[in-house]
């Protein structure tokens, strides 16, 4: 074999590691590119965007290209495995040519060019054919599309016949194993969902107050409704023979607009009334009470999860829930506007600095925040309160008070002392944890 020949074999192999390079920019282009970026330059005129537009648009044509990207891979991975050894054992020979090879030499140049194709060509592979075009894709991942849409168009349409034979046999695969193929490919779970917020936060993608909004959102959704409800303590209700003047009366001193309607005590909830029709009966002079008034009320599980109830909220378009333990009595309730207030809380909370929730003073004693859970304040002081109704420390108080707390009122915990510092309207802001020596 002459040396033009030679030279000839691995121009191919390095075209086929470029073919291969080609393929994973375009893979990657079609993941990462944003629409949004492809958008503006399709509203500008530019009829190649309209085109990608379209493939990122149309999840089953989406589906296909990246198909027929990983054809056009495993051909070339086959091509280059086959050609690459071939190329080595030409190379091999000629560089080792021997007037008359030993036993010995003779099977060497039968395994060297093995061995190198599984180190030298796959090397090669990897680090041209994917790596490198990987990463510089992931920087101007829209350019790179606009700039392959071309080719990789004549190479979709040559291939579509063996990737639409393909795509049948896999959707007959997971029909047979009675797998779902829709939306297969965009599918992220919560923590992939994080994952991608946190790189494209740290990458400067998002901004840091969407990069703040995005995780109190994720973080909001999955803890249980109880842990931001109004407890049951702190519901202002109106008996269901309440005339329309108490609801008005309760409005005006409240601030609310609606109101749970409850018969004999709070477990028997009836419905909800609102400002507006008791405003309507007292203006037409109706001798009407809060049951003639009240609406059916939405009813959920305190274990419920805030993400699940506002898709509820959504549905049934409501806004206010009660919630119920167990055991079926009312824990407490929750509406829209705490949903939101505590997203804007988290997120106000995140990008400011706030009073700590654990405060050592001089004598001993702590300042401890009226939200922390009973089970953290437990693993902070090493203690063993339970209480079977409420969650946080500031519950456990108005459990064992059996009221609503005034500042100075003492609960006796044993080991500690726990003392009410502030409150937030009904609810207690700040607690003194005081230690008690011997106990």
């Amino acid at each position: 074999m002459d040396d033009s020949s030679l030279l000839l074999r691995w121009l191919v192999v390095f075209g086929l590691i470029g073919l291969n390079a080609f393929f994973a920019a375009v893979e990657y282009a079609v993941v990462s590119a944003r629409r949004s970026r492809i958008a503006v330059l399709a509203e500008s005129g530019s009829h190649v965007a309209r085109t990608a537009l379209r493939w990122l648009e149309d999840a089953r044509h989406r589906d296909e290209i990246l198909a027929t990207v990983q054809v056009g891979i495993t051909m070339v991975g086959l091509a280059l495995g086959w050609f690459g050894e071939r190329t080595l054992s030409a190379t091999l020979g000629l560089l080792l040519a021997l007037p008359s090879p030993t036993p010995l030499a003779r099977s060497l140049l039968q395994i060297l060019p093995l061995l190198l194709n599984l180190t030298f060509i796959l090397g090669l592979q990897i680090v041209l054919g994917e790596q490198v075009p990987k990463i510089a894709t992931l920087r101007a991942s829209e350019q790179v599309l606009l700039a392959t849409l071309g080719p990789m168009r004549a190479i979709y349409w040559l291939l579509r016949p063996l990737v639409w034979v393909l795509h049948r046999a896999t959707d007959f695969t997971l029909r047979a194993l009675r797998i779902s193929a829709d939306g297969y490919g965009m599918m992220y779970t919560i923590e992939e969902l994080k994952r991608i917020v946190d790189e494209s936060g740290e990458a400067g993608i998002l901004e840091p107050e969407a990069r703040e909004i995005l995780e109190a959102v994720f973080d909001l959704g999955q803890i249980p409704a109880r842990q931001i409800m109004v407890p049951r303590t702190e519901i202002v209700a109106v008996e269901a023979d309440a005339p329309v003047e108490q609801i008005i009366d309760a409005a005006i001193q409240t601030g609310y607009d609606k109101f749970p309607v409850y018969e004999g005590d709070l477990d028997h909830i009836i419905g909800t009334v609102h400002l507006r029709e008791a405003l309507r009966a007292w203006r037409e002079g109706r001798p009407a009470r809060a049951r003639d008034l009240c609406r059916e009320v939405m009813v959920v599980p305190d274990s419920i999860r805030v993400d699940d109830l506002l898709r509820q909220f959504q549905e049934r378009e409501e806004h206010l829930a009660i919630l119920v333990d167990e055991f079926g009595g009312t824990s407490g309730l929750v509406t829209l506007r705490d949903v939101l207030e505590q997203l804007v809380g988290e997120l106000h909370e995140r990008m400011e600095p706030t009073e700590p929730d654990v405060v050592a003073m001089p004598d001993g004693s702590y300042l401890i925040s009226g939200l922390l859970p009973i089970q953290e304040v437990n693993e902070r002081f090493q203690l063993d309160l339970r209480d079977p109704y409420y969650e946080t420390i500031a519950g456990f108080v108005l459990g064992r008070l059996g009221r609503i707390a005034r500042v100075g009122d003492e609960v006796d915990a044993g080991a500690v002392r726990l003392r009410v510092e502030a409150m937030d309207g009904l609810r207690i802001a700040r607690l003194r944890l005081i230690p008690q020596a011997g106990r």
